[in-house]
Parts: structure tokens; C-alpha cells; sequence
């Protein structure tokens, strides 16, 4: 091993880049967005690569003829102290069926597989605690699931909110605790939590990484765009079920129907697919509409950006509409334009 030199590599050098994705090519490997990667050299060429995406294990790979020289695990180790630098609570891969033994060798923990993909972790107890905090709630009769971004939240959400709180005993809010977005978790908690006072049988609990986390996508190994939503999906949903396992017969997930995004159509048709396969209910619910076009909340990030104050009337709540004009809010869609055109 004294010949094998590891380098984090810039990943704003595109020559490097190219390299690493002519290397992962031979896996059969996409280098897909990632924040961090680690090469190990042996005269200056690549006989392995590890990457990470904020806590999530990506692009592993070892030269065949190193293989067996705990070069993997040398990689891995990298990029878990890499990834435990940055404060996060856990370490999470998304790797092949096949790949699975390697990382329970590690002492990761798996949380879901099936034929095609190994979902792990260094930690499940946070798995282990998110579900039994969603079990203390004992709820009797039926409930409502809705898991959302609310990025911010808009009329259109809370119109979804209002059609579950009708239908059911019981309406369960999980926001998306991912961040990224233009409003961060604790914004967006804030705003829902101001906007669902009105209903008395509905709950927004804690958001959790275990669902609906965009960074999970596991792209990187699936080439195919398509198959990679279904996979998502089917990680999403049985994550989602093993979670809710007291309250299934109670149980109905709630989504709002996607006319624009033809990925989060597909998205929610595959959840439709799998949920019915377990006898679990789906609604699909028409989203709310302003001048017969659907409300998005990708409308209202663009209406905050242009400063078109008016026409944001149309599509929030006064509640909103006051958090999200602020001028902290503005400065920082001026400054992020990215984020404010994000598709998600």
C-alpha cells in the first residue's frame, strides 16, 4: 500500500473530473453531483475512486487488481471521516444488491434492499427512534400523510392540507427536512406551522432524512433516467411503510397531481403503483389553480424574484405572503437565482 497515494481532487479541475468519469465508466458508474471526491494513484493513474454528496457514499470503485488490498476500505474510510467532519449524525450508501456485503462488513446497517439496490447506514438508530416517535402519536381512526417541501408553501398545499383534514381523523404533515432549497427546514416548518392553525385534526411532526431526501437518488449506477425514478419511488415508499407499519390499514398518503414536471408525474404514479400492491390508499388530488393555471410554489419563488408583490397574493396565504416578502427573503432570491429556478 506504501506505493498508493489518496488526494481529494478539485473538483473545479475538469481534466481531473474527466479522468475519474473515464475510470467509473468502466463500473458501468455515472460520476454524478457530488461535493467531495477521493482518488487513490498509483503512479499518477486512478485504481480507485470514492465520492460523497453531503452524507450520502457515492462512486465507489476499485481497479480489479487491487482488489483484495483493503484499498475499498481505505477509500471509505476517507470519505466516513470526511463526512463525520462535517457534523452529520449519520452516513448513508445507496450501492448495487451485489456490493451489499462489503458495507455490512463496515458495520453499516442495512435499512431497505430488493433485487436491485442496498440501502445502508452507520447508524439505524436514528431509523429505529424516527419510527417510534411517529408511533407515540397512538392515533385512532383514520390518517392523512402528507409529505412536502413547501418551498415556501402555497395556497395550493394548503387547499391538499384542507381536502385530507376533510377526509380523515387525523392529517399528518412531514416536511422535507432536506435543505438546499430556497427556504431552509426551519423557515418552512414556520410558515406551515402558521398556516394550519385553522384545522384542528392536523399534526405537523418532525421531518426526517429517511424520506423524500433528493440526495438519495441513486443515479449514479442506474442509467436509465426512468429507472431510476422507479427506484427512488420504491425506496421512498417502503421506507415510508416500514415507518407507518402500526398505522397501514389506518393510513392514506396524500400528493398533489403534477401537470408541469413530468418526473414528479412519473414519481407519483409509481407510488400509486407500489402503495396499492400493499393495500395501502393514495390520493392523487387536482392541484388548486389561478387563472386556470395550477399554483406551483415554483410560481411563487419566480414572483418573489421579480418583486411582483400583487400577483403573489393570488397564489399564498396573508400568512405567507408577510414571511415571504420580507426583505431578508428578497436579498436572498436576488443572490440565489438557482435556487429559485430549481426544478424539484
Amino acid at each position: 500500500m506504501n506505493e498508493i497515494s489518496f488526494d481529494f481532487i478539485n473538483l473545479k479541475n475538469e481534466k481531473t473530473k474527466l479522468e475519474v468519469e473515464d475510470f467509473l465508466n468502466h463500473f458501468d458508474l455515472k460520476y454524478t453531483k457530488v461535493d467531495c471526491t477521493i482518488v487513490a494513484r498509483v503512479k499518477n493513474k486512478i485504481i480507485g475512486v470514492c465520492s460523497k454528496l453531503n452524507n450520502l457514499i457515492k462512486n465507489v470503485a476499485v481497479a480489479d487488481e487491487y482488489k483484495g488490498m483493503n484499498l475499498l476500505n481505505s477509500l471509505l474510510t476517507l470519505i466516513i471521516k470526511k463526512i463525520n467532519e462535517q457534523n452529520f449524525k449519520n452516513v448513508f450508501v445507496i450501492t448495487k444488491f451485489i456490493n451489499k456485503k462489503i458495507f455490512l462488513e463496515m458495520n453499516f446497517k442495512l435499512i431497505y434492499e430488493n433485487e436491485n439496490i442496498s440501502f445502508l447506514t452507520t447508524d439505524d438508530s436514528e431509523f429505529k427512534k424516527y419510527k417510534l416517535y411517529i408511533e407515540s402519536f397512538n392515533l385512532k381512526g383514520t390518517i392523512g400523510v402528507i409529505i412536502m417541501n413547501a418551498n415556501p408553501m402555497t395556497k395550493g398545499h394548503l387547499s391538499l392540507i384542507e381536502t385530507a383534514s376533510l377526509q380523515n381523523d387525523h392529517v399528518i404533515i412531514i416536511p422535507v427536512k432536506e435543505e438546499g432549497s430556497l427556504f431552509t427546514y426551519k423557515e418552512r416548518v414556520n410558515i406551515i406551522q402558521k398556516n394550519i392553525v385553522q384545522f384542528n385534526n392536523v399534526i405537523l411532526i418532525e421531518g426526517t432524512e429517511f424520506l423524500v431526501s433528493k440526495n438519495f437518488f441513486p443515479s449514479y449506477f442506474i442509467k436509465s433516467d426512468e429507472q431510476t425514478i422507479i427506484e427512488q419511488c420504491k425506496l421512498d415508499v417502503n421506507i415510508f411503510c416500514s415507518l407507518f407499519s402500526k398505522f397501514l390499514n389506518q393510513v392514506t398518503r396524500y400528493v398533489g397531481e403534477e401537470p408541469y414536471s413530468q418526473t414528479t408525474k412519473n414519481y407519483n404514479e409509481v407510488i400509486k403503483e407500489i402503495l396499492n400492491q400493499k393495500d395501502i390508499g393514495i390520493k392523487i388530488i387536482k392541484r388548486s389553480e389561478f387563472n386556470g393555471q395550477a399554483i406551483s410554489a415554483s410560481k411563487v419563488r419566480e414572483l418573489i424574484y421579480k418583486q411582483d408583490f400583487e400577483s403573489l397574493k393570488n397564489y399564498v396565504t396573508k400568512l405567507t405572503y408577510e414571511f415571504i416578502t420580507s426583505k431578508e427573503i428578497i436579498i436572498r432570491a436576488k443572490e440565489n437565482p438557482d435556487m429559485v429556478f430549481k426544478k424539484h
